[in-house]
């Protein structure tokens, strides 16, 4: 048996100020790395598929998403 790393069908770059940010959730942290792991595809997922991935309400969604937003991080 050998031990291999999955290779992912994307991957992004988040910046340090993000994660680092106190401003924001543990949540909006994992939405915004969500985004960012998809812009190499140049799509960004619908809120429909981002919370079918995330196993989120669509009212949290909002929540996270509205951080970010009222940050500037998005």
């Amino acid at each position: 048996m050998t031990n291999k790393i999955k290779r992912s069908k994307g991957y992004g770059v988040i910046t340090q100020s993000v994660m680092s940010s106190k401003d924001i959730s543990i949540e909006a942290k994992a939405l915004y790395c969500y985004y960012m792991a998809h812009v190499g595809d140049n799509i960004i997922p619908s809120a429909t598929q981002t919370c079918n991935d995330l196993m989120i309400s669509y009212k949290r969604f909002k929540t996270l998403r509205t951080q970010l937003f009222e940050r500037g991080f998005l």
